[in-house]
């Protein structure tokens, strides 16, 4: 059976099943499994600050995340990598103070917040590779910030980012893919 997409503050899985009982009007128990079949179309939204200061967190990958917190990463010192398949929000500085993170991939992000990769010396790549367009908005200080980093982009939109404002100041680091 398909739900309305909704957006639920993801925490824990106690909270998440409590969020698909509540969507789904069920009351029994659910293992991860069955929670998602039953979450195929919730959108899940890291609130601010949910993951910050996990120095545990290595990896940090999942296709339900759509939207991503004010500083929701905030001082995971050993985070290395965050893949987003779905994302299309990032927040203001929502990954900043990472020093380990070394790859991003939010293939769909449309809206990127200022200070979102500040201190992020190790930031290498950025996969913006399945874009449909140059709508993106970063803003100039997001993009000097990560200087280093080299962006992949979708080759139909090589041309257009190179050239777009705030793009072009880095275009040496745009990457057709």
């Amino acid at each position: 059976m398909a739900y309305s997409s909704y957006v639920i503050q993801s925490s824990t899985l106690k909270s998440i099943a409590s969020a698909v009982r509540s969507v789904t009007g069920k009351t029994e128990s659910f293992t991860p499994a069955q929670m998602i079949s039953e979450v195929e179309n919730i959108k899940f939204y890291l609130v601010p600050y949910e993951l910050a200061s996990n120095s545990s967190l290595q990896v940090y990958s999942s296709p339900t995340v759509h939207a991503v917190g004010y500083r929701a990463f905030r001082g995971c010192t050993n985070l290395r990598e965050i893949n987003l398949e779905n994302c299309e929000y990032i927040d203001l500085a929502a990954l900043e103070h990472c020093p380990n993170l070394t790859t991003v991939r939010i293939p769909r992000c449309k809206v990127l917040g200022n200070y979102a990769f500040t201190q992020n010396s190790a930031l290498t790549s950025i996969y913006l590779d399945k874009v449909s367009s140059v709508t993106t908005v970063f803003s100039a200080i997001t993009l000097t910030q990560v200087i280093s980093a080299k962006f992949y982009v979708p080759a139909s939109l090589y041309t257009a980012f190179c050239d777009a404002m705030h793009w072009s100041v880095i275009s040496d680091q745009i990457v057709s893919v």
